[in-house]
């Protein structure tokens, strides 16, 4: 089917014999010929549109769906090095020390038992007394094998002046205590995290 201009208008004509035809015909009337199925230009763009949209929901529908399975995952997270130890181990580890405060560096052994690979932004390593923070660290970039053991390298800066802080509000909270006999709501607190952009998922908490 062929198309020919008239007074603006779009006139359908036989592709074999250049008979005029009717709009949508299938056939020409007067050799019988089988005319081609013209698409609507309008109809051809709304279909890709469609078509474009429905690509983009089924991604987005897969990357929420592995989403979720990424962080149930790291909900099932071991961590074979226990906070405390690995809290030990960075205190007592080799360090570059400043003024202000120490870097260390040292490894904490995580496990996936689960079939499902997984990714993390990275990992989060604190340490507090109260609301004084005088340890924090972690690692980069992650991505851990289903069924696999991996050792992560993290540092962490130890801030002299917070752990100073932390040690001296410790001794006079045990003072008070002990002569108000009313124990402080403070507490020595660690936890080591894992991250998945702004979703923070506790790994390990010692308190």
């Amino acid at each position: 089917m062929h198309l020919l201009l008239s007074r603006g208008k779009e006139i359908p004509y036989c592709n074999k014999c250049g008979a005029e035809l009717k709009e949508g015909a299938k056939f020409c009337t007067s050799c019988g010929a089988t005319q081609p199925i013209r698409k609507n230009p309008k109809q051809e763009k709304e279909a890709k549109r469609i078509s474009f949209g429905g690509v983009f929901l089924i991604i987005i529908i897969l990357l929420v769906g592995y989403i979720a399975l990424d962080v149930y995952a790291i909900n099932q997270l071991k961590v074979d090095t226990s906070v405390d130890s690995a809290l030990n181990t960075l205190l007592n580890s080799k360090s570059q020390l400043s003024i202000s405060s120490s870097r260390i560096n040292t490894k904490v052994r995580l496990q996936n038992p689960t079939p499902i690979p997984i990714i993390m932004t990275n990992t989060e390593l604190r340490a507090s007394y109260g609301d004084i923070q005088f340890l924090e660290g972690g690692s980069g970039f992650l991505i851990m094998s289903p069924n696999s053991k991996k050792d992560v390298s993290i540092y962490a800066e130890l801030h002299h002046l917070g752990a100073l802080k932390a040690v001296g509000s410790g001794i006079l909270d045990t003072i008070t205590g002990l002569f108000a006999k009313k124990h402080t709501t403070r507490a020595l607190s660690a936890g080591y995290y894992a991250k998945l952009g702004p979703i923070r998922i506790p790994l390990g908490d010692l308190r």
